[in-house]
């Protein structure tokens, strides 16, 4: 890796707790993609089981 590139996965903070980064700044993209896929595969399970059944 050259000194460069961006460093990808973990990043270790070696500092005070008043100079890390807090826990939302850290995982809010986490956040924000679940919250974006979880509540459209809600609503689709949502109405696949409001069909009526195929079977007896």
């Amino acid at each position: 890796m050259r000194l460069t590139e961006k460093p990808s996965g973990a990043v270790l903070v070696n500092a005070p707790r008043a100079e890390r980064p807090s826990h939302w700044r850290r995982h809010r993209v986490l956040y924000i993609s679940n919250r974006r896929s979880l509540l459209p595969g809600g609503a689709i399970s949502y109405l696949v089981n409001q069909l009526p059944s195929l079977g007896g």
